[in-house]
């Protein structure tokens, strides 16, 4: 192994500094607590480069007639380095320490630099003459020595790869988005937990060194909480979705023959509009066409929504269609229309000028009832439909009103 000089060595640092902004990186600092004189390692892990390279990695100088402290990580081929480039991150990434102390003392090792890594890649610091493993987020590792020692085979680093997420879609149901989450398997999280955007608790693992996962999610926002003693973190996750949904509206629900109504559809994940106005025509390719009808009556206007993964849906809106008149629908005010244990009361507080004819609809413009309203106070029977949502028409020769109900 070539040595490098001084010189060299100071370049070396300026340039893998300038090299190193921004790369995630670990430096370990030895300090003699009762006088703080200390030492630093530091490892770079995703710079691309070898495992050592006498013009990549800064060879640790021994100096003999210093007391001072001293920590030092190995390369691949065991040099003993003040900054060691260990190439690309990969998972259960081991690396090798030595220290040197001239006598007995309390010290630490601390970690810098570790903001650097994903908040979920895992750092700690093996002792493996007390058998711990030291998560070096916590803060220093504080150990005693009782004599001059040099010891190259008691601290490890180990950092870990952050947990792989991988996420699929949620289908057309809606109900069958996943999220897997692969871990770094030299660590075993105390736990994996699942919340939605809200952080209500969806399912949780403990101990997990295994992949885990959800499958029965909807789309949108969600957290994994990684836990690893009392040290946690948390993984905004978003499941995309295939699913189609639609709300559709007009600029008016009652209009006239003749009369152009624009219709609406707010839609998400969809590429394709098939509208049909209950009358026989259709219309496909538009978001929001304008139609007229031609014939008086109650439309049920349809679209069908649907997009390339094979997802649809059907969304509709009740129109009616009265006689062209140059008169004004008669107004909401005056007329009280209610349904009340399936009986329909339909109440006029002015005198009638003229009589009404009631008729009643479904919600796909299905006739159940037509009578004339003579009288003030109106009560009636429609014990003979089922509950569900029905729409009341009035009319006379002055105009039209029309309210939907709900029949219990």
């Amino acid at each position: 192994m070539k040595k490098v000089s001084v010189v060299s060595l100071l370049l070396f640092v300026l340039v893998l500094h300038t090299f190193a902004v921004g790369k995630r990186e670990v430096t370990l600092r030895l300090t003699e607590t009762s006088t703080f004189i200390f030492d630093e390692t530091t490892v770079y892990l995703d710079l691309g480069t070898s495992p050592f390279n006498s013009t990549e990695d800064g060879q640790k100088i021994f100096d003999t007639s210093s007391s001072a402290p001293l920590i030092y990580s190995f390369s691949s081929d065991n040099v003993s380095c003040f900054s060691n480039s260990y190439g690309n991150l990969v998972p259960n990434t081991i690396i090798p320490l030595g220290f040197k102390v001239s006598g007995n003392g309390f010290y630490s090792i601390r970690a810098s630099l570790i903001d650097n890594f994903d908040p979920a890649s895992i750092i700690r610091l093996e002792d493996r003459k007390l058998g711990v493993f030291y998560d070096l987020r916590q803060g220093n590792y504080n150990i005693t020595i009782n004599q001059a020692t040099q010891d190259d085979a008691r601290f490890f680093l180990h950092v870990s790869t952050p947990p792989v997420i991988t996420v699929t879609s949620a289908h057309c149901n809606n109900d069958d988005g996943a999220i897997t989450v692969a871990p770094d398997l030299s660590v075993r999280w105390s736990s994996v937990t699942f919340y939605d955007d809200s952080f209500n608790l969806i399912v949780s693992y403990n101990n997990v060194t295994t992949n885990v996962g959800y499958g029965s999610f909807s789309f949108g926002d969600y957290n994994v909480v990684f836990a690893l003693g009392n040290y946690t973190t948390i993984k905004p996750v978003y499941v995309d979705g295939e699913s189609v949904s639609v709300e559709v509206s007009a600029t008016t629900t009652h209009t006239s023959v003749g009369q152009p109504v624009q219709f609406f559809a707010a839609a998400t994940n969809t590429t394709n509009y098939l509208w049909d106005f209950g009358e026989g025509s259709q219309i496909g390719g538009i978001v929001n066409p304008t139609f007229s009808f031609d014939q008086a009556g109650v439309y049920d206007v349809t679209v069908v929504c649907s997009n390339a993964y094979g997802c649809s849906y059907t969304q509709h809106i009740t129109i009616i269609v009265d006689e062209a008149t140059s008169l004004a629908p008669v107004a909401e005010e005056g007329i009280s229309v209610t349904a009340q244990n399936k009986n329909l009361n339909v109440i006029f507080s002015k005198p009638l000028e003229s009589n009404y004819n009631l008729q009643v609809f479904n919600s796909v413009g299905q006739q159940f009832l037509s009578a004339p309203l003579t009288k003030g106070a109106n009560t009636i029977d429609l014990s003979h439909l089922a509950s569900g949502v029905y729409i009341a028409h009035l009319s006379n020769e002055q105009g039209a009103f029309s309210k939907k109900i709900v029949l219990q």
